[in-house]
């Protein structure tokens, strides 16, 4: 199986027993649940990415920008 990410970023974890512990966030794209309070938008909301186009209350960006 293939993954599709969007971003390795290395951070501090922020939430539970491991608070402050440094960390490395693998954040996928593609997702189809949508949903705002996990990822950023430009993870899921993938479309034209012409600057124009809307959905789910932001604006869509081209897959073959996010994805690397």
């Amino acid at each position: 199986m293939k993954l599709k990410v969007n971003e390795i970023f290395k951070t501090f974890q922020g939430e539970g027993t491991n608070v402050g512990v440094p960390c490395t966030f693998l954040r996928l794209a593609m997702c189809n649940l949508h949903c705002k309070w996990c990822d950023p938008w430009y993870t899921w909301n993938v479309g034209k990415g012409e600057g124009i186009e809307e959905r789910h209350g932001s604006k869509t960006v081209k897959i073959e920008d996010e994805l690397h």
